[in-house]
């Protein structure tokens, strides 16, 4: 069981969604409320992207869910990257360190895991 954005509670025990249920990525197990494409379904320009961000990111397991989300269209998810990377992980007006610590603090008050 879990609760929709409604606040409605689902019963999903009898879902089979063998894309989701990576352990790694998902500690919970919970299923999604957006299909996406897990790490290890990747092929293709999704493979490809994941793959990049994970040969730019060696110290991490798993593509990040936040951006799985946006996986069934790889023309979407490469265009988000290209334009959000630069902006939160560079120095500009605000250090990436003030960026950090902003993106973290609005997350704890939305109890958001990202």
């Amino acid at each position: 069981r879990r609760l929709d954005y409604s606040n409605e509670e689902v019963d999903d025990s009898n879902d089979n969604n063998d894309s989701n249920d990576s352990n790694e990525s998902n500690p919970l197990n919970t299923k999604p409320l957006i299909e996406w494409i897990d790490d290890r379904q990747a092929k293709g320009p999704i493979g490809e992207i994941y793959q990049r961000w994970k040969d730019a990111n060696p110290d991490r397991d798993s593509f990040p869910d936040i951006l799985k989300c946006f996986s069934g269209d790889p023309r979407v998810l490469k265009g988000l990257m290209d334009f959000c990377y630069p902006l939160q992980f560079s120095d500009g007006a605000l250090t990436r360190q003030t960026k950090e610590l902003l993106a973290t603090f609005v997350s704890a008050l939305n109890r958001c895991k990202y």
